[in-house]
């Protein structure tokens, strides 16, 4: 389901790369990454199949660095 919601997204938006990160990234190449890839290639438009996918490099620790960069950012508003 994730290749078919990256499906709509790269038709509506045009993205040139996706980001996945967490835990579900850990999944790794062969369980996640190959498939959204290939459903990708199946169900969008030449442009759009051409978005590139990569493992987010933050993993797991993506929300506690984002957390920690907006603690420490004091010149811009949370909200």
């Amino acid at each position: 389901y994730i290749g078919i919601a990256l499906t709509s997204i790269a038709h509506i938006l045009n993205p040139q790369i996706a980001i996945i990160g967490g835990g579900i990234a850990e999944a790794g190449e062969k369980l996640l990454f190959e498939p959204i890839r290939t459903e990708l290639s199946k169900r969008a438009m030449d442009i759009p199949a051409q978005m590139t996918i990569v493992k987010a490099h933050l993993g797991n620790d993506a929300g506690i660095v984002g957390a920690a960069m907006l603690a420490f950012d004091g010149e811009k508003p949370i909200f």
